[in-house]
């Protein structure tokens, strides 16, 4: 998003996440792989890097971003029975 404009393509995010209780206690971790792919277009008018403007030979700014992310989450949970697992 650039001043409040968003690109018309759509990005992606997609990716698989698996968790594992440890042992029978209420404390799981979490890992994964997320791929995520984003598309930005701006004009030249709303395109300031450190509040300069760019040179007026440029009609418009376009670039894409991708990341991999890995998270690694600690998992609590306050309430847990016994009856709520899922097998």
């Amino acid at each position: 998003m650039v001043k409040g404009d968003v690109s018309a393509t759509p990005g992606l995010n997609t990716g698989i996440l698996v968790q594992h209780r440890i042992n029978d206690s209420r404390i799981s971790l979490e890992s994964g792989v997320i791929y995520e792919n984003m598309t930005y277009a701006v004009e030249n008018e709303y395109f300031n890097p450190g509040g300069k403007p760019v040179s007026s030979k440029v009609s418009n700014i376009s670039g894409t971003c991708t990341m991999i992310d890995v998270p690694v989450n600690v998992r609590y949970d306050m309430v847990h029975s016994k009856k709520e697992k899922l097998l």
